[in-house]
């Protein structure tokens, strides 16, 4: 078999080395020995070959040059070369986001060479996951919905199948993960999230704090959105007594989100103490930050029927957000609602003209949505012609 191969890429050679061919003809001649090598995986005269019919050859017809992309692509392919690959995919076949293509064909060229380090492979993996993961490349793709399966695939590899592979690449792979699990939605994401963040937290040692800060805090807000509170709030007590440094910042994160649960678990007192606790304990606390606890607790306090308190609440929380639009929404639209189930229409009918004066189309929109409620609860006579009337 290998002699009759070899008596044909010889007779080819005579044809292609013979004066007076067309350049149609000797575009075939050199495609046909081109295929002869690759059988050989002799790859290096294959390429040459499909190169001089695509550069030196201008009277070959499209056809051929598009059969010699074809074979060189697939010959680059076999040489690790993938980049070239998808260029002439690409040039042969047209692609929406070459871009795209060409970055995830590098990734791949670095995944397969035989000489490149596993940290290198492990990076390449990471960043290849990230770019099927890409809105855009998911969206022009071939593979359309199974991207997700490649990006998948990638950083299973680099948790549980590379030898030797730094913890570092293994904790990332794990929180990219969990990133693209969320985005998905699958219907067990929290338990595949809860799955992944306890690996970081129980067995990687070398995760940093802030891995395992974030870790914590993600996997406390899965168990809390499973009604699992107090696992969620165990969660949220151990990130404070593992961790000794740290940042004002992110106490106020675990501190708020534990308030929260308690509240949900129904246990208010304990919320209130972790809301008190941020604002005597906490120091350098954005405005913002301090508002928005301050908010908190006021509703907690008008859940328990403590509604001077919560009233209270509200009106410093509106002070204080005074030149933030956004920040002073949020609190006349929560002291509204408490006006509102106080059964102080009025007051509350004021709060929600007041965001409504701000020219804000969000916090507008809700505002009159608040005040439709007033007017079928209440059948107060509200100046109709003063307001922007929004209709579903």
């Amino acid at each position: 078999m290998e002699e009759n191969l070899e008596a044909d890429i010889e007779a080819l050679t005579r044809m292609i080395d013979a004066p007076g061919l067309s350049d149609v003809e000797l575009a075939q001649a050199l495609i046909s020995r081109g295929v002869l090598y690759s059988q050989f995986s002799r790859w290096e005269p294959a390429i040459a070959d499909y190169s001089r019919v695509l550069e030196d050859l201008g009277g070959a017809t499209q056809e051929l040059k598009d059969r010699a992309l074809f074979q060189r692509a697939q010959a680059y392919e076999k040489t690790h070369e993938y980049v070239k690959a998808v260029t002439d995919r690409i040039q042969r076949n047209g692609h929406s986001n070459p871009d795209l293509e060409l970055k995830i064909a590098a990734c791949t060229q670095v995944i397969q060479h035989p000489d490149s380090k596993v940290t290198e492979i492990a990076q390449a993996l990471l960043d290849r996951s990230r770019l099927y993961m890409n809105p855009e490349y998911r969206k022009d793709s071939i593979h359309h919905s199974s991207n997700w399966i490649l990006a998948f695939d990638d950083l299973k590899r680099v948790i549980n199948e590379l030898a030797d592979v730094p913890e570092s690449f293994v904790v990332e792979a794990l929180f990219q993960r969990c990133e693209f699990t969320a985005g998905l939605v699958f219907f067990n994401t929290h338990e595949c999230l809860i799955e992944d963040y306890s690996i970081i937290i129980e067995k990687c040692p070398q995760a940093t704090d802030a891995q395992l800060y974030e870790a914590y805090l993600n996997r406390a807000r899965c168990y809390g959105v499973g009604r699992q509170y107090e696992l969620a709030i165990d969660d949220l007590t151990k990130v404070m007594q593992r961790l000794s440094e740290l940042s004002a910042s992110q106490k106020y994160n675990i501190l708020s989100a534990r308030s929260y649960w308690y509240f949900a678990m129904g246990k208010p007192e304990e919320a209130v103490t972790d809301c008190n606790t941020i604002l005597t304990q906490l120091s350098g606390l954005s405005g913002n930050e301090i508002a928005s606890t301050i908010l908190e607790r006021g509703k907690i306090s008008l859940s328990t029927g403590q509604s001077e308190t919560a009233i209270a609440d509200f009106n410093r929380a509106v002070e204080m957000q005074a030149e933030s639009a956004e920040g002073l929404n949020q609190a006349l639209l929560t002291r509204g609602d408490a006006y509102a189930a106080l059964q102080c229409p009025n007051l509350a009918r004021d709060d929600y003209q007041r965001i409504i004066a701000l020219q804000d189309e969000a916090g507008s929109r809700e505002a009159n949505h608040r005040l439709d409620f007033l007017y079928r609860e209440f059948g107060y006579p509200f100046e109709w012609d003063g307001r922007q009337i929004e209709h579903d």
